[in-house]
């Protein structure tokens, strides 16, 4: 039987997921209220939140042998992070920001699926969902592909708003943002 993982690894994985689900948060309200300290504050935190998944993936790689599961996990995370950093450093063409707002989005949220999914191994929490009915298993996992596509759905409508908000705000420099918001 393999050893339990370590605390640092559960604590990591833990805080890695807390902060990575808070950039989420962070950057969307940054995108809505549009200052520029926002967005600084926005770019550090991501930085920390870099070094959270970073350190999780030396814990996990450390690791490794006894944990496979969280390892794969932490390794999807990194691999993420690493291109969801990347993909900030672009500054979308005009025609692409659309595409690139919509991927920004997908990767982050894929992010936060593989973080959850390391977090909930790391904790040991597997062992608590044996006793699951098959049935009920399949029925949790079409309600959580449901979820998932309606999420999808709301992310392209979200994107599809922002751009058509984006088009008026430059079309109309004079109207004030409380009179087309």
């Amino acid at each position: 039987m393999p050893a339990a993982p370590s605390p640092f690894l559960r604590w990591s994985a833990t805080t890695a997921t807390v902060m990575v689900l808070a950039l989420i948060v962070i950057g969307g309200f940054a995108q809505v209220v549009g200052a520029a300290r926002w967005r600084q504050f926005e770019h550090i935190w991501a930085m920390a939140a870099g070094a959270a998944v970073l350190a999780m993936f030396v814990e996990a790689l450390w690791e490794s042998k006894d944990q496979p599961l969280v390892f794969r996990g932490a390794s999807a995370s990194l691999v993420l992070a690493l291109l969801q950093g990347w993909l900030g450093t672009w500054a979308a063409p005009p025609g692409l920001q659309h595409a690139l707002a919509l991927l920004d989005m997908v990767l982050a949220l894929a992010l936060l699926a593989a973080l959850v999914f390391t977090a909930f191994h790391a904790r040991g929490a597997c062992p608590r969902c044996a006793g699951i009915q098959p049935s009920l298993r399949r029925q949790l996992s079409l309600a959580a592909w449901i979820v998932l596509a309606l999420t999808v759905c709301q992310m392209l409508a979200g994107t599809e708003v922002r751009t058509s908000i984006d088009a008026v705000a430059g079309h109309r420099p004079d109207l004030g943002r409380g009179e087309w918001i």
